[in-house]
Order: structure tokens, then sequence, then C-alpha cells
């Protein structure tokens, strides 16, 4: 799966590209731009890679989690507890759901319609009876008429994770800084 499931968001990519050009900033700094010390740029190419990733799930899928529960998308929990970061290449950390990508999209960007079968339709009544706190019968009839709005419109895209990643990026390119500070500081 892409950024965010199947969709490569340009926040996120700029971010990425944004991570992947400090860290061949480091890297050139260290080793003077030659090529010549390929081992140590390969090292240090890691080490900050890693570093990269332990910032992003240590500060960014934790605020992601908590726009989620605050924005009202948690029902049971599992897309929440599903969202990670991972790396992809050697420059890019992918953030979402390698398992729940398709309900992740869903929230992020929204649907264009699309037909609901029984088995969502029955999840829609469940979620609209623990959402609502409303009797199995206005569950079903509230989940009816959410499917025929989503047949007829889709879903509605709400660009959670977007908002969170455009109002944290300075703070996470600054605190990516700071660490690769201390690597080069350590291999000096």
């Amino acid at each position: 799966m892409g950024l965010f499931g199947d969709n490569n968001f340009g926040m996120v990519r700029r971010l990425a590209g944004k991570l992947g050009s400090a860290i061949r900033k480091v890297v050139d700094f260290i080793t003077g731009g030659k090529s010549s010390a390929k081992d140590a740029e390969e090292a240090l190419q890691e080490e900050a890679t890693r570093t990269a990733l332990e910032i992003v799930k240590s500060d960014l899928v934790p605020l992601l989690k908590e726009a989620l529960e605050r924005e009202g998308h948690v029902y049971t929990g599992e897309l929440r507890d599903s969202l990670d970061a991972w790396p992809v290449g050697e420059d890019t950390i992918a953030v979402g759901s390698r398992t729940l990508a398709e309900r992740l999209a869903r929230v992020e960007v929204g649907t264009r319609p699309r037909a609901i079968g029984s088995a969502e339709l029955d999840r829609l009544e469940d979620w609209v009876q623990k959402k609502w706190g409303v009797s199995e019968e206005e569950a079903e009839s509230a989940a009816k008429t959410l499917k025929d709005k989503i047949e007829k419109r889709g879903n509605t895209a709400y660009h959670t994770l977007t908002r969170v990643l455009e109002s944290h990026q300075s703070a996470l390119e600054k605190e990516l800084g700071q660490r690769i500070a201390l690597i080069i500081t350590r291999e000096s």
C-alpha cells in the first residue's frame, strides 16, 4: 500500500521528500560529497532513515490516532489501531494502514457513489446504534438512509490525516534535523 493507503497525497510526498532531502544533505556533509565514502554514506543513510521512522512512529502516528478519535472516526478502534509507519525505499516513509487501507482512504478522501452490500449495511446499522445510541429499528432506518446517500453521493472526504500532517510538518522536520545533528556529532 502507498502512503495513506493507495492514495499518494502531495502533503505526505512533500514531507517524505523533505526527509529524504535532509538525509541526503547530512550524507553529503559527512562525506564531503565524495562518492568514495560509500560505506559511510550507506551507514548514515540507514541511520537517518531509521531516525526519521522513529520520529514518525513516536510523534506523528499518535497525533493521527488522536485526530481520528477526536473527529469521531472511531467505531471499533480497528482503523485507529492499524495506523502505522514503515519504510518504503531509501528515503520514503509510508504512513497509513496496511490492513485497512480502503477504510482509511474512505475517511481521508471519501468515495464516489458506490453500491453498499448487505454486510456493509449490517456494519452501518451497528455503527449507527453504537454512535447514536438508538434502538435497532431506528438504527436500521438510519443505516438505510446512509446507504442511499452513499449510493447516490458517496462518502464525504474529511482530510483528517492531511490536516494533522500539515499542522505538524515543520515540528517533525525540526525534530529530524536535531536528531540528525546528534548523529553527525556521534559520527564525527
